[in-house]
């Protein structure tokens, strides 16, 4: 009996020791966190601060060119940009997701899902305007402030050279992934809520080859929601007794502990360690031809689509081809491409364009509503890009110019000002 209540004893402190000595080895590792937060962040997250960081070396001097700020307010800009990410999508109805109403200096994004310009129209709608709503993917979003934006410009623009018998006034819908399939459902729940426009502008090109699967960046998140739910549900209909109990969740917690997270990112960085540069190097998704071929069929489609929706309702739609660094232009003067990840998958649209180049000498050569941007970069010398993908402030007022040109010229801003 001594030896036996010994051992439990024994049991109970040893016991008790593993407990305190978890609790000190995962209150250290929250310690450490505290003082270096950037030691949890993923690599995605780790190469995000370092190009943010660019910006207060070698990038410094081109923040008043591509951002139009400047460079002294580039610390309260980035802290505005940041306060946003964590909640950067939240759900909309058929489209999967917006962004999420947000309000300051630089960024401003309206509940009903459109980003601010400069001398923005009222919502809704009003009559005393003519009034343009803007569809694209970030590109038309924009991750500069909002008057850096292609729509705030485009409407600058148009004001300016009083391309209409009333003031412009643009609307950018543009959102972060968005393909051509996610803007005609906007388009047309923004329809079915009353709120139509006399012209409609689709940006578009990059993202339907990055996404050339045609389904939207978010569908595994509600994918996986979907499975759980049919999951749960099998489970409680079969037998509540017989049900699986939510071992996930005891399991999410423990992986959730710092010193969990610790172990992880220790084994992260020994692997990375003792892999090969081959290994660590980024790869973008080999994709075919006809892969390729079938994402610009699915645009063409939803462009179609739009047409006759808006030949229903009596709206100019006109559709715009944009640039990309992958297509006609020298990424020797690109000075933000990221070290590693280059272009990160938009590479695929350079292959894509040209197939939509020989597409259009045949079917939409004569379509006066298809505005072709592709090559407007061809021999430039400088840098156009603030990122990978996204244009500068300078190269956004270019672009909008060449649209506002198109817009006048066409006599497609007056066809939709007489609407």
């Amino acid at each position: 009996m001594p030896f036996e209540s010994i051992s439990y004893a024994n049991l109970l402190i040893l016991i008790t020791l593993v407990a305190l000595l978890l609790l000190g080895l995962n209150f250290t590792c929250w310690l450490v966190f505290r003082w270096r937060p950037a030691l949890l962040l993923s690599e995605n997250e780790r190469l995000g601060l370092d190009y943010l960081s660019r910006f207060d070396g070698e990038l410094k001097t081109y923040i008043p060119e591509w951002f139009d700020i400047a460079a002294e307010d580039w610390p309260e800009f980035v802290r505005e940009y940041r306060k946003g990410e964590s909640g950067s999508h939240i759900y909309d109805d058929f489209v999967e997701f917006k962004h999420p109403a947000r309000s300051g200096r630089f960024i401003n994004i309206h509940q009903s899902g459109f980003r601010y310009g400069r001398d923005q129209g009222p919502w809704p709608t009003s009559r005393e305007f003519v009034n343009l709503f803007f569809f694209g993917g970030s590109t038309a979003l924009n991750v500069g402030p909002d008057w850096t934006c292609i729509p705030s410009y485009l409407q600058e623009e148009l004001n300016r050279r009083h391309a209409t018998n009333k003031p412009v006034r643009v609307y950018n819908f543009g959102r972060g992934s968005y393909l051509s399939t996610q803007e005609r459902i906007l388009f047309q729940q923004l329809l079915l809520a009353n709120e139509a426009p006399d012209l409609a502008i689709f940006f578009d090109g990059v993202n339907d080859f990055y996404f050339f699967h045609g389904r939207p960046a978010t569908y595994g998140i509600f994918q996986n929601a979907l499975d759980t739910h049919n999951r749960e549900q099998y489970e409680a209909v079969k037998s509540r007794t017989a049900a699986r109990p939510k071992w996930q969740k005891l399991n999410e917690f423990v992986l959730s502990l710092p010193l969990a997270r610790a172990i992880e990112a220790v084994g992260e960085a020994l692997a990375k360690r003792g892999a090969t540069a081959e290994e660590v190097l980024y790869k973008p998704t080999p994709v075919n031809r006809a892969v390729l071929l079938e994402s610009m069929e699915r645009y063409l489609a939803n462009k179609r689509q739009i047409e006759a929706i808006c030949r229903d309702r009596a709206i100019t739609a006109v559709f715009i081809w944009q640039p990309t660094p992958a297509y006609k232009y020298d990424l020797a003067y690109h000075l933000a491409l990221s070290r590693h990840y280059g272009l990160g998958g938009h590479e695929r649209s350079g292959e894509g364009y040209a197939l939509m180049e020989e597409r259009r000498k045949v079917d939409l050569a004569a379509d006066d509503r298809f505005i072709w941007l592709a090559d407007i970069q061809e021999g430039e010398r400088r840098p156009l890009y603030l990122d990978n993908m996204h244009y500068t402030s300078a190269f956004s007022r270019i672009i909008a110019r060449h649209i506002a040109d198109a817009l006048i010229d066409r006599r497609l801003i007056g066809a939709a000002a007489s609407r």
